[in-house]
């Protein structure tokens, strides 16, 4: 029987999932066969927590036209399509913001942020270099051609707005402060969206209004999008109006030019433009639109630019189809946006001009017509200091509670001032708001003053649990800030949501010595996942000290959290730094731990750490370069995913087997030709792999297998390459 034909792999999702705790455990719900081609990519806690559900996404290697192979829970949902919200990662513990990417005019909700290599950058790469946000993709029924939709740019905006508002209700999160990220069409809704929920103020829709921190547009067509092509498939069906919209100077596109500014221009916005020209659409010989008519700029530089004094501009040389599809490298632009979003995360000026108002805030006609920091101060004290006394749950006093926090957090000396005569006149402690930790983190110098008013040391954020403690193991430079709360009662093992405890959020966030000194009694507290602050601070930290201050303290350097990962392994995998591998091995990590896949920290380094030096501190402690994981694969077979050529080099230095199979018979020289990776082809070639087995069968080299994106520059200089080393190994048997 002739072997099937290998296809690339597909994503699905999958959702309503109740039976599983873990990625393994997930693909236990499916038949044995399928397993070795499944490879569950993200685990992330659904939409609606009180379903207590999970969201999954598979990446799923079919034979011909196989389809997706049922679950054994039929409760399960499964898709391709990706419509609505799909959770793509969620922080344990505190969630500071939320990331939600909106993509294109007949994108897919996944594969329009996905590369050729299927990195995508949103689930692959973030969650490592912005581990406090909450990832989420958006996805709706844009087609366009074979579409029965007569949906407009208004229609996309509105639904979206009846799911965010229903997805941040379910989810807890009203609170949380949102990044839009959009490409295309996208970009048009976030702006539609905005400007929506920036023009009312009513109590129906007053409890959606995020706090928007950042934007970030991909090939935005503010001022226009080259239609041509598009009309012409459109011509006489149901989209065409959707199309018109689009085209140059429309007047939908000047309407949301002229309302976006007036809502949003104070807000810092990213914007990446097209430098490349796009293969435009025209009919084939089978009578389907395909795009390999002539190159044409979709969106031109002045289209995709608003020109506006907070906006940072890159240009991509990549074309409109391409340019979401993000990697890592200095050719991409993957470490701007992660300093962009950094920058937004950590300023507290980032706010816009749509603060979110709680529904039971006060009318507008009882706020000066400015809510700067210079009114809202009198009109806090008008509603507290010169009004007859109210009962302790009374509105006005809960209002002044949030009045209150918004000053705290936009505050710094002179307001701080104001407030303290404000407090010393009366108390604080049935005000909303908690101000108690927002006082904690944007203004300390209030802290001692809210405690002897009366503040609430256990009153919790909303959608985190966190108390004061909490953001003060977050946040807190200054030790005496920790003791002020320790001297009122704060308790050093107070759990937040996830069972973290405020030393958890110090070694994972903060980078001050001081308070994790403070807070080290709670040195092995486990979160409900089984992480412990040395977990934390050996995947987030980068000072050893902290790490080294942990250990001292007693720390578990050995401690397994539920899926078997040590410390070591989240250094391994996360930390760039070799010393920190290096001080977990010299206070007595197992360098060889198995997690519940089986894999060593070396296993996981070879795989994700592009640093040479933590394979090197690894190996030379006794890391087992022929170790393979559950699924069979040595370090040197996961290394050939590493975008770092020399991890591979390093597990050869140290003696790893060239020509090692896996349990499928293919060696790390299969894997490195499937993938276009010429370097490493080459250095395998040079410590002895065997090019004519590569594989369990003989391969000539004009039928080497290649994926589909390696260009055929590159896959002729493999087969060169692979032709050359035959002939010599050929002729040494010959001898």
């Amino acid at each position: 029987m002739a072997a099937s034909t290998r296809h690339k792999p597909l994503v699905y999702r999958l959702e309503e999932i109740t039976t599983v705790e873990s990625k393994e455990n997930l693909l236990l719900l499916f038949p044995p066969k399928f397993r070795d081609r499944m490879t569950v990519t993200s685990l992330s806690p659904s939409i609606n927590l009180n379903r207590r559900t999970s969201t999954a996404t598979i990446s799923f290697l079919p034979l011909s036209e196989e389809p997706f192979p049922t679950p054994s829970d039929l409760d399960i949902c499964v898709d391709k399509d990706f419509y609505g919200f799909t959770p793509l990662y969620t922080p344990e513990g505190h969630i500071e913001v939320d990331i939600i990417a909106i993509t294109g005019l007949a994108g897919h909700a996944f594969g329009s942020w996905s590369t050729a290599t299927q990195r995508m950058w949103l689930r692959d790469f973030l969650p490592r270099d912005i581990p406090q946000a909450r990832i989420l993709l958006y996805g709706y029924d844009s087609r366009i051609v074979n579409s029965q939709s007569r949906s407009i740019l208004a229609d996309f905006s509105s639904n979206f707005i009846v799911k965010f508002n229903a997805m941040r209700a379910q989810s807890l999160s009203e609170n949380r402060p949102v990044i839009f990220i959009g490409h295309s069409l996208g970009c048009l809704m976030i702006k539609e969206v905005l400007i929506d929920l920036g023009s009312y103020f009513d109590h129906r829709r007053a409890s959606i209004r995020p706090t928007v921190r950042s934007v970030i547009f991909f090939g935005a067509p503010h001022r226009g999008l080259e239609i041509t092509a598009m009309q012409s498939m459109v011509q006489g069906t149901p989209s065409e109006d959707l199309i018109r919209e689009l085209r140059m100077r429309s007047p939908t596109l000047e309407r949301l030019n002229d309302g976006f500014r007036r809502v949003f221009e104070d807000v810092d916005i990213l914007t990446i433009f097209e430098m490349e020209p796009t293969a435009s659409l025209r009919m084939g010989e089978s009578n389907a639109w395909e795009r390999n008519g002539p190159p044409v700029m979709m969106v031109e530089k002045d289209s995709a630019i608003l020109y506006w004094s907070k906006e940072t501009r890159i240009g991509l040389n990549q074309d409109h189809s391409r340019i979401a599809k993000v990697d890592r490298g200095q050719n991409g632009c993957y470490d701007d946006i992660c300093h962009f979003l950094q920058q937004s995360l950590i300023s507290t000026d980032k706010a816009s001009t749509m603060p979110i108002v709680n529904t039971r805030a006060l009318p507008r006609s009882a706020l000066p017509s400015s809510t700067g920091k210079a009114n809202i101060m009198p009109t806090v004290k008008a509603r507290s200091l010169d009004s007859p006394a109210l009962p302790a749950s009374s509105k006005s006093e809960l209002d002044i509670g949030r009045e209150l926090c918004e000053v705290i957090k936009k505050g710094r000396s002179q307001n701080a001032r104001d407030l303290v005569r404000l407090v010393e006149k009366g108390s604080l402690a049935n005000l909303n708001g908690n101000p108690l930790s927002l006082a904690v983190q944007h203004c300390p110098e209030l802290v001692s003053t809210l405690l002897d008013a009366g503040a609430d040391l256990s009153a919790r954020g909303e959608g985190t649990g966190s108390q004061a403690i909490h953001i003060a193991g977050q946040y807190a430079k200054n030790p005496d800030t920790v003791q002020l709360l320790f001297n009122a009662g704060a308790d050093v093992n107070a759990r937040a949501d996830a069972d973290w405890v405020p030393l958890h959020y110090a070694a994972c966030y903060n980078n001050n010595l001081q308070i994790v000194h403070v807070l080290i009694d709670a040195v092995n507290a486990h979160s409900n996942y089984g992480l412990t602050p040395l977990h934390f601070a050996a995947r987030y930290n980068q000072k050893p000290e902290i790490l080294q201050a942990l250990i001292d303290a007693g720390a578990t350097v050995n401690a397994h959290s539920n899926y078997g990962l040590t410390p070591l392994h989240f250094a391994a995998e996360y930390n760039q730094k070799p010393e920190i591998c290096q001080a977990l091995i010299d206070a007595g990590a197992t360098v060889n731990a198995l997690n519940k896949d089986e894999a060593t920290p070396l296993l996981i380094a070879a795989q994700f750490s592009s640093s040479e030096g933590v394979i090197r501190v690894l190996i030379k402690a006794g890391g087992e370069v022929e170790a393979t994981n559950v699924h069979g694969y040595s370090p040197l077979v996961l290394s050939i995913s590493n975008e770092n050529p020399e991890i591979c080099c390093e597990l050869l230095t140290a003696g790893a087997y060239p020509n090692q199979k896996d349990k499928d018979g293919y060696t790390a020289l299969y894997w490195a030709i499937r993938k276009g990776e010429k370097v490493v082809t080459r250095r395998l070639l040079e410590f002895g792999a065997d090019p004519r087995a590569i594989s369990r069968w003989a391969v000539a080299p004009k039928n080497l297998h290649f994926d589909e994106e390696v260009p055929p520059a590159t896959r002729n200089e493999i087969r060169d390459l692979i032709n050359k080393a035959t002939r010599r190994a050929e002729g040494r048997a010959q001898v």
